[in-house]
């Protein structure tokens, strides 16, 4: 507990591959009441014989202000087979439609040289699905963010300044 008795809880997951990981936290105050709550959902993968991959899947988020009324937030996470996350969807509060919105990572992979997780497009979209902002990476002195790196350089990158008309480079 801190100076004025707020205490925090995580809860650790013991399972084999979420080992560790926090399943949840949260915050009350000195008479016990919950404020904040966060959950996690984890997930493992076995992409070759052997080797695990574990992936957070979801995060939810309750603030509760001291009763039990709440107000409910989530995020949800896709990654690629190399375990970048290439997709994040923030459901905003979840009793409510219309506030959601998601980005996305598009990737550049040269195995050859061990380069995997080098961005060439970031966007974010709002809950329409409208792009509201984008990043284009650049790498040893391409002139098309789409060109596999080689030795994975950031050497330019484009940022929208107000839709996509405007960049900076």
């Amino acid at each position: 507990a801190d100076a004025i008795g707020t205490t925090t809880t995580t809860t650790f997951s013991q399972d084999l591959h979420t080992k560790g990981r926090p399943l949840s936290a949260e915050v009350r105050d000195s008479a016990g009441r919950l404020f904040t709550k966060t959950t996690n959902t984890w997930s493992c993968t076995e992409p070759h014989a052997g080797v695990h991959f574990t992936t957070l899947d979801a995060t939810d988020s309750f603030v509760y202000d001291g009763d039990d009324t709440f107000r409910q937030t989530r995020a949800r996470v896709s990654y690629d087979a190399y375990g970048n996350a290439t997709r994040t969807d923030e459901d905003g509060e979840v009793s409510v439609l219309g506030d959601e919105r998601s980005a996305t990572t598009t990737f550049l992979y040269n195995p050859t040289a061990w380069l995997l997780n080098k961005p060439s497009l970031t966007q974010t979209l709002n809950a329409s699905g409208v792009i509201v902002a984008q990043r284009r990476f650049y790498y040893d002195g391409a002139t098309l963010h789409t060109t596999t790196p080689t030795t994975g350089t950031l050497t330019k990158e484009d940022e929208w300044l107000n839709g996509p008309t405007g960049s900076t480079g």
